[in-house]
């Protein structure tokens, strides 16, 4: 039990404990659980009256985050990340955050999400903790996204390097370069499944009015929301490097169908990006970088100031005169489109007038 920012001493049974605290009117409970049976989690559930459906989400795992209201309870769903440098890989776990009137119940799966750190950092910090459950779910969302973007950092330099070998005179050797990048780009979809989801919830809790959640810590929430936001764009940017690099890959490797593949993809016939593939992630998510290069609309040109280009007008034979649709064109011919020959296959040159009849 925290009162008045302060951990104090609570009776061991959760309905003596939850009453007390909503008693003095400055106290909440935090309980922590890590993978908890359905029977272990059944007293925690009924005891603060926790929605069913709520609690088959929290048990069952394998959750997109979110943010759910019941009556009687908040539920946010986050999904942290780790990265494993030894192996190069992106683990995403889970944390459920069930917030009521005087009670905070965390529940992880994985071994990502220790929250630990965090309950140790608030228990220093009286002044933010006294606040509530409200800075518990505060605390909680601000660390989980920071630690994304500790992790897009990592990736960043992990693609420097693959980049620096696609891009070596001896690239074309390697043979198990694509296979590098196909793993690669699948950490990051892993990541993204993280982070893009997240980014409704947030706007909900840093704009919205949702129950349980102080006015007063809106401006916090944006916050979180604005690092999140960060975040998603490094993943992007990473997803675009990755494809280009590939492409490059590709065209090194392969020959001309390649190449022109290569090149569909943005990428130059020699293989390489125009600014070499090895430009920082910053530089490449620069706001309006896209507006400030004169990019217009898609199937527009930018030198023509954006502006659609109208179809050039249908051509007419000479001699050959076109009535409108419906309209007879007395003295004109129909012109009859040239025939194959059965025999040699060429086509004739020659054109058939055929006179129309008079009305």
């Amino acid at each position: 039990m925290y009162r008045d920012g302060r951990r104090s001493n609570a009776p061991e049974d959760f309905s003596d404990a939850l009453d007390e605290a909503r008693a003095t009117g400055d106290a909440f409970l935090w309980i922590g659980m890590h993978e908890p049976t359905e029977k272990e989690f059944e007293h925690v559930s009924q005891e603060f009256g926790l929605h069913p459906l709520a609690v088959e989400d929290a048990l069952t795992a394998h959750q997109r985050p979110k943010l759910e209201v019941y009556d009687d309870s908040l539920f946010v769903v986050l999904k942290p990340v780790s990265y494993d440098e030894d192996r190069d890989t992106v683990t995403a776990g889970e944390l459920m955050v069930f917030i009521g009137d005087s009670f905070v119940v965390t529940v992880r799966h994985g071994e990502g999400a220790a929250l630990s750190a965090v309950r140790r950092r608030l228990e220093h910090e009286p002044n933010v903790l006294r606040h509530g459950p409200t800075a518990v779910l505060y605390a909680v969302s601000d660390a989980v996204v920071d630690h994304y973007i500790d992790v897009a950092a990592e990736l960043q330099a992990d693609l420097e390097e693959l980049e620096a070998e696609v891009f070596a005179p001896n690239a074309a050797d390697t043979k198990n370069t694509a296979a590098r990048i196909y793993a690669f780009k699948r950490q990051v979809l892993e990541f993204r499944r993280a982070t893009t989801p997240l980014l409704l919830p947030m706007d909900r809790l840093a704009f919205g009015n949702v129950p349980f959640v102080h006015d007063h810590a809106r401006p916090f929430f944006r916050d979180v929301a604005d690092h999140l936001t960060k975040a998603n764009e490094y993943i992007e940017g990473l997803d675009r490097l990755l494809s280009d690099a590939l492409a490059a890959h590709l065209a090194q490797m392969g020959g001309p169908a390649e190449r022109r593949h290569a090149q569909d993809l943005g990428v130059g016939g020699d293989g390489g990006r125009a600014d070499d593939g090895r430009g920082d992630l910053r530089d490449e998510l620069r706001p309006h970088a896209g507006a400030a290069a004169g990019v217009g609309l898609p199937g527009r040109h930018p030198a023509d100031g954006g502006r659609v280009p109208r179809p050039a007008p249908d051509v007419q034979e000479p001699g050959l005169a076109v009535a409108p649709a419906g309209q007879a064109n007395p003295g004109a011919a129909v012109a009859t489109p040239p025939r194959a020959s059965r025999r040699s296959g060429i086509r004739r040159s020659t054109m058939r007038c055929q006179p129309l009849n008079r009305s």
